[in-house]
């Protein structure tokens, strides 16, 4: 099948709650909300393609997000994807969230710092790209950061 350049690009992002912590497993809970209309074609760097919105209602001093195995992390909140459907084409991708630094015990991601139950992760196109219509996996997961 075809796909027409006007076509919207399709994205497509799993996120799976992850379940962390040793002796009292605590529950995050996360959603994506994709921006409606986002086209294919040029995407200037910082274009908002969706935003994640992550929560617990478990005590901790923040959350730490990560990607699974279908992206590369290119460097701290940085991705490149690749399409499911259109061969060797990517778009890269930045998590971006306030309060953030790099995480990168055991994995490669986010540490956002907050005490409240919810927090949202904007992701944005990183770099100015064009990208044609496709469908786009992003795999996800988080835990929550433990208190000092």
């Amino acid at each position: 099948m075809l796909l027409d350049s006007k076509i919207f690009i399709i994205i497509l992002f799993l996120f799976f709650s992850a379940i962390f912590n040793s002796a009292n497993a605590n529950i995050v809970n996360m959603k994506i909300n994709l921006i409606k209309h986002a086209q294919s074609g040029f995407l200037s760097s910082g274009t908002i393609l969706g935003t994640v919105h992550i929560s617990s209602l478990e005590k901790h001093c923040g959350f730490i997000v990560w990607g699974g195995s279908s992206e590369t992390l290119m460097n701290d909140n940085k991705y490149t994807i690749n399409s499911l459907s259109v061969p060797n084409e990517k778009l890269n991708i930045s998590l971006v969230a306030s309060g953030t630094q790099p995480y990168a015990v055991n994995r490669n991601g986010l540490l956002i710092d907050t005490t409240s139950e919810s927090t949202d992760i904007n992701i944005l196109s990183d770099g100015d790209q064009s990208v044609r219509p496709g469908v786009w996996q992003l795999l996800m997961h988080g835990a929550l950061a433990k208190c000092q």
